[in-house]
């Protein structure tokens, strides 16, 4: 009974997993484990000069040859039990893959096409080789079963332009899973496990921060998803596991001034591990305002995706000048968006504080000096702390902004350094 029952013991969990007569594993306690045990005819009367029973058999060979460390859904992952990493796991449902059809896909295709390459948007060409590129890599590699890291896809836009009706889509084409992955990328929490079961991880800017430090732990988190396959998966009241999820990054976020700062600083580090296209407000190609309607485009947009996933498997083809041996497809960032998200910046409003100080007095035109010199002159301006306070609210925010100028203001600031110190040029702008 031992050998044939398709169960295995949750070692962590202390519970007993059991698929019985259907494609979902359920988790038992011992006594309803048991349970099951005696449907099937074997009984819990000790055995004749043994101090043990029939499911006591059973339940030892499970604990013993048949334990696992983790069970649950694991995204890009069937059904299942594996070994890797020398960690035993079970999986308990797989991803629902839709199949390719041959066949038409028009109100899919206005949606697309209105929201992100219409009449107009200058760089639609770049839009649609990028968001097509991106989806096609992502699609066939997960109808495979093959591991293959993506660059985050963020979409910046209006309200109501479509950004998380397309986000809805990507999740039934990458497997029908999604999670809401704000706190984990942002670093708010360190509990994750619940992302696990997900193909999907999406952020929208509603539940998301601007601030300097949820930004850089987004940028952390987007450059680990895209190079490490192995995650940390950690859980409350359990031990962190490690393990291969197949996960694919989306932001949707409203491109208002104070929302595009939910993304990280486009530096070298994040440049080529995030698309960032530019979201177009346009009719909806099918009314949709009631419930009612809404529902009927909803069924209409899916009941075209297996056309469109044909076309994209079987007639697309990635532009040889748009191809990445990494990532499959390059990355590629709007020009307005990625200058609005600069100027945005909190290096460029330390900037603007700099100029109306103007440290750099009458006569030179240059001022030079450490960050603690430049934030203690900004704070001890009587037109300027307040300003100040706010923006350096952490104690290496200055350094940090000032070596953000550096990098993107190369003619206004200089850094500088020797074996001993660290200090900045900063030129007047004239």
């Amino acid at each position: 009974m031992a050998k044939s029952i398709d169960a295995y013991y949750d070692q962590p969990r202390k519970e007993y997993v059991l698929r019985d007569g259907n494609a979902i594993y359920q988790s038992l306690t011992e006594s309803q484990f048991k349970r099951v045990l005696r449907f099937r005819g074997l009984h819990a009367y000790f055995i004749p000069r043994r101090s043990y029973s029939q499911l006591d058999m059973v339940v030892r060979s499970l604990q013993q040859n048949r334990y696992v460390n983790y069970v649950g859904p694991l995204a890009g992952r069937d059904c299942g039990y594996y070994l890797e990493n020398e960690i035993p796991f079970l999986v308990t449902t797989s991803p629902k893959i839709i199949e390719p059809v041959s066949g038409q896909w028009p109100t899919l295709g206005a949606l697309f096409s209105n929201l992100f390459w219409g009449v107009d948007e200058p760089w639609g060409d770049e839009q649609q080789n990028a968001f097509y590129g991106w989806l096609s890599v992502a699609y066939k590699a997960l109808r495979a079963r093959k591991f293959q890291p993506g660059q985050a896809l963020a979409m910046a836009g209006t309200v109501e332009a479509g950004k998380s009706l397309t986000q809805k889509l990507i999740t039934a084409i990458l497997g029908g899973r999604a999670a809401k992955a704000v706190l984990f990328l942002q670093g708010r929490t360190d509990f994750n496990s619940e992302l696990f079961g997900a193909e999907h991880l999406m952020l929208e800017d509603e539940n998301a921060s601007t601030s300097y430090a949820a930004r850089m732990a987004f940028s952390s988190s987007i450059k680990s998803i895209t190079s490490n396959q192995l995650q940390p998966c950690h859980g409350k009241g359990r031990d962190i596991i490690n393990l291969s999820p197949w996960w694919w990054v989306t932001i949707s976020l409203n491109d208002r001034p104070e929302r595009m700062l939910v993304l990280p600083s486009i530096d070298d580090d994040i440049a080529g591990k995030i698309i960032l296209l530019r979201a177009t407000a346009h009719k909806m190609p099918m009314a949709a305002e009631t419930p009612e309607e809404k529902g009927k485009f909803w069924d209409q947009l899916t009941g075209e995706l297996p056309a469109f996933l044909y076309w994209l498997v079987n007639e697309y083809e990635i532009p040889a000048e748009w191809r990445n041996t990494r990532f499959g497809v390059k990355e590629w960032h709007h020009p307005t968006l990625l200058g609005e998200l600069e100027e945005l910046s909190p290096a460029i409003r330390l900037l603007e504080l700099i100029d109306r100080l103007q440290p750099w007095g009458k006569v030179s035109a240059q001022w030079e000096g450490s960050a603690a010199e430049l934030r203690a002159l900004l704070l001890n301006d009587a037109t300027l702390r307040r300003d100040a306070e706010a923006l350096l609210s952490w104690p290496n925010a200055c350094g940090q902004y000032l070596s953000d100028l550096a990098r993107i203001r190369g003619t206004r600031v200089k850094y500088l350094r020797d074996k001993k110190h660290r200090w900045y040029q900063i030129w007047s702008p004239v």
